[in-house]
């Protein structure tokens, strides 16, 4: 964000107070006094010195309001598809039509609140221009199948940019998985954070498996993302296509510690898969003791309740 000011070099006093107001706010512009001389200045280094500014902060007073450079500034503003606005001493200065679209300001403080709205909408604008740059520095075309590979390679700056871009965090690969499950499956803890502070829908099921990105974390044994997710409003008690729970695919592969917290959030161990088997007797079946006594003493609370 570039901002300059213009005013008419002999009427200097309130534009510097436009300009120090600015710059102690942490809004620093660039003046331009606009003497009698002007029209002398080579176009090439007019079109160079003012192109470069985003926001253009006019400053007149009743006799500006009759030069040539006014309309000028403002035309060259305009047709640059540049922010204008104008910064008024006297609250009752009549404007020429030609400006009547333009932001006027009779309160130095609203200047400041706009500048700094502006401020805001400009880093974006520049965050995301800088990520496409990014991207397309690394020869790959923006499209969800690159976002979607970049996620299962683990490359966090890339799926960043993407995010940045404002690629959806429930965006899928062409297989139909969700790149939270993506992530999860490959244990990029990282990727994984990020999508979920871009508000990934924690119980997505992905389309070949079925599987929800708890059901990912809990078969890896992932107990750091199982509480992740249960921390998100993930529902323990989803199912896959094979009817597993989250709680089943634990049992199965023995993570104990997993099956303790599936249980903390409420997950039902008396759900029945396609085989008609709960993860009662998935644990009886595999012998985990450990986690037999997990299930019974919690079956003992869950009555005393």
């Amino acid at each position: 964000m570039r901002i300059g000011i213009f005013f008419q070099a002999d009427d200097s006093g309130f534009a510097t107070e436009v300009l120090e107001t600015l710059k102690k706010h942490e809004l620093p512009g660039i003046a331009y006094k606009l003497g009698r001389t002007w029209e002398q200045l080579d176009g090439e280094e007019i079109s160079f010195n003012f192109s470069s500014i985003s926001h253009y902060v006019i400053v007149p007073d009743q006799a500006s309001l009759r030069s040539r450079w006014l309309p000028f500034i403002a035309g060259f503003g305009l047709g640059g598809v540049k922010t204008v606005c104008l910064v008024l001493q006297d609250h009752a200065m009549a404007l020429p039509n030609y400006l009547k679209n333009t932001e006027v300001f009779t309160d130095l403080g609203r200047l400041v609140e706009f500048m700094h709205e502006e401020a805001d909408i400009w880093d974006k604008s520049y965050q995301i221009e800088r990520a496409r740059e990014a991207l397309i520095s690394l020869g790959l075309g923006i499209n969800e199948e690159n976002f979607a590979q970049r996620v299962a390679a683990g490359d966090e700056v890339s799926v960043g940019n993407f995010l940045r871009i404002g690629y959806s965090p429930d965006t899928a690969n062409s297989q139909g998985v969700p790149i939270i499950c993506v992530a999860t499956r490959n244990g990029h803890k990282k990727i994984v954070e990020l999508l979920l502070e871009r508000g990934a829908d924690v119980n997505v099921l992905s389309q070949d498996r079925g599987n929800s990105p708890l059901m990912e974390a809990a078969v890896r044994g992932d107990d750091v993302s199982v509480r992740r997710f249960l921390e998100s409003g993930a529902n323990p008690n989803l199912i896959s296509k094979s009817g597993q729970t989250a709680l089943m695919l634990a049992i199965g592969e023995g993570h104990t510690d997993i099956v303790k917290v599936l249980l903390e959030y409420k997950a039902d161990p008396d759900i029945k898969d396609s085989l008609g088997m709960t993860a009662r007797m998935y644990a009886s079946i595999f012998r985990h003791e450990d986690i037999v006594s997990q299930l019974e003493a919690h079956e003992r609370q869950q009555k005393e309740q």
